[in-house]
């Protein structure tokens, strides 16, 4: 006779082995029609079609029970559907749902930009070495190459992608502007919040005297061709020369740093230069999870939670685990589900529900290492060439200049 291990039945139908216990007494008793196989002193539920269609409805019904129970139902707060346009909603709803992902650039609105325009300014004067004091540096040195490349441009336009505070760029900024060569300055970013406290900065630093472009763009797939086109591709070409910086390494906390790589490339002219500067995969950076202000501040900071917030989902929901995976390189931190939710979502014409179970783990925050071998390569495969390579002094950051490769007319298409 074939019939069920309550184990079997534990795995199958992932429910508790007091569940099963309990089904076996029912049937005993006469409550429940299963047909049971008895060995020994013990009692098994058969292994047939019956039982199977009895166990699948006694398991919908007491997902029903469980969660009308103990299911936490959650609203997103009034301040996620402000702060957030139908699309970018949409977009959330659906990395939630399809690939349980809080998406990391969601976190530099409001609050969450605020944040982190405070914790920028503070590295800058923290004391200690950092990413920003690094890529400082490393920006300073390769003013000369800088310099070198732009000779014999009348015009310098300095385009700052995924715009931070705009800290890092001052020093690159003023130098060109005592030049008297700086044409235009640029910002893009996909938060709107970011972008003002960048020209807010910059106001202050110049006195008023230096304009911001401002542009909303999601790197992630927008390209930004047109706002660079009458310098990149028209009669001024020959006169100015357009430096492009994606400084401070927010190409790794991209969800696919090639497809960033690629909007650039195909926004670039010819002539035009991109600085990158990223941490380099060391020991020290692969257990660096700190984003906090302050000391006594949980392990996840204002900005790394703030999806979370928005969503309602409150610290007592999960716990916190950080990580990192030596085989695709990844860093993460993520929170763990203690408890099942359901999050509804409602916009006109649009409702949608989702579901999270207990155990679920969440992204909300996550960065690709790179070896200078990984991000050669990333470059190269992305259609660039390299023109300088320069580390900072304490060889936890590395700093490149590229520009498009020039096709010879024997390649393809």
């Amino acid at each position: 006779m074939k019939y069920f291990k309550n184990v079997d039945l534990v795995q199958n139908y992932i429910v508790s082995d007091k569940a099963v216990r309990n089904w076996i007494v029912s049937a005993q008793e006469g409550k429940l029609d299963l047909h049971l196989h008895q060995l020994g002193n013990k009692h098994y539920i058969i292994d047939d079609l019956h039982n199977k269609a009895v166990l699948d409805g006694l398991v919908i019904r007491s997902q029903k029970y469980k969660n009308k129970r103990s299911r936490l139902e959650l609203k997103p707060t009034k301040e996620f559907y402000t702060l957030f346009d139908r699309h970018q909603i949409i977009e959330i709803i659906e990395e939630l749902d399809c690939r349980r992902i809080l998406p990391m650039k969601y976190k530099y609105f409001g609050e969450g930009a605020d944040y982190w325009n405070k914790y920028l300014h503070e590295l800058v004067s923290a004391g200690q070495r950092n990413l920003i004091t690094n890529t400082i540096e490393a920006l300073g040195l390769e003013l000369s190459h800088l310099d070198m490349v732009t000779a014999t441009y009348p015009n310098v336009n300095i385009v700052n992608l995924c715009v931070g505070s705009c800290n890092m760029l001052k020093e690159t900024l003023c130098h060109f502007k005592e030049q008297e060569k700086l044409r235009r300055f640029v910002a893009i970013d996909i938060s709107e919040s970011m972008l003002s406290f960048s020209e807010k900065n910059i106001n202050e630093w110049f006195g008023g005297k230096l304009l911001t472009e401002k542009y909303v763009r999601d790197l992630g797939f927008e390209r930004f061709r047109d706002i660079l086109a009458r310098d990149s591709f028209g009669l001024d070409a020959k006169e100015t020369v357009n430096l492009l910086f994606l400084v401070g390494g927010p190409l790794v906390n991209f969800k696919n740093p090639q497809e960033l790589l690629s909007t650039i490339y195909n926004s670039m002219g010819k002539n035009d230069y991109l600085t990158i500067t990223l941490k380099r995969d060391t020991e020290r950076t692969r257990r660096f999870f700190d984003f906090n202000l302050k000391k006594d501040e949980s392990l996840l900071s204002l900005h790394d939670g703030l999806l979370l917030k928005l969503l309602n989902i409150e610290p007592s929901y999960y716990e916190l685990e950080q990580s990192f995976d030596e085989k695709s390189k990844l860093r993460t931190m993520a929170a763990i589900l203690r408890k099942d939710l359901s999050i509804a979502f409602e916009l006109s014409n649009f409702k949608k529900k989702i579901n999270l179970k207990k155990g679920d783990r969440l992204p909300v925050w996550w960065s690709w290492h790179h070896s200078d071998e990984d991000i050669i390569a990333r470059l190269t495969t992305a259609g660039f060439d390299i023109q300088s390579i320069l580390k900072s002094s304490d060889n936890q950051l590395i700093c490149l200049t590229v520009k498009r490769q020039e096709k010879t007319n024997d390649q393809s298409l």
